[in-house]
């Protein structure tokens, strides 16, 4: 996937965004506006769907990022089969490492108020320790960056 410089390091920044936010996966697809004042505002995304993906799986590849669901869900949202799996944590399960690969690998299942859709982006220990820059580094910038 090539696209424009600017265009990729706004879609890194805001998945980074998203994972600090914890942030579910049924959100990460959407526009994101910014209000800056004085009736300015910058619009982030809508991103594709292979575009988060690209950006995701290799930070989680990484260790740097977990995802996570409420251990009490909703009703209606306990169904999913990743949920036994899945390892407590307080009052979050973190799905499993082939369980999370498999989500992030299928974002057509990041629909929100399912199961898939309402897990969340979180930060592992690993991914705290990194600046700004390695995140950026990771997500792979001098590959998929077109000339521009």
């Amino acid at each position: 996937m090539t696209m424009d410089r600017e265009r990729w390091l706004d879609l890194v920044s805001e998945m980074f965004t998203l994972v600090m936010e914890q942030a579910a996966l049924g959100e990460v697809t959407r526009a994101v506006t910014d209000l800056l004042g004085d009736g300015r505002e910058v619009v982030h995304g809508p991103w594709q769907p292979d575009e988060c993906r690209a950006v995701l799986e290799p930070w989680h590849q990484a260790g740097w990022l977990d995802l996570v669901a409420d251990a009490e869900p909703p009703s209606g949202l306990a169904d999913a089969p990743w949920r036994d799996r899945a390892a407590r944590d307080g009052a979050y399960l973190v799905l499993d490492a082939a369980d999370a690969r498999a989500l992030l690998a299928a974002p057509a299942r990041w629909v929100a108020g399912t199961a898939d859709g309402e897990v969340m982006l979180c930060v592992s220990d690993s991914g705290s320790a990194r600046e700004y820059a390695e995140w950026l580094r990771l997500a792979g910038d001098a590959e998929r960056v077109g000339e521009t």
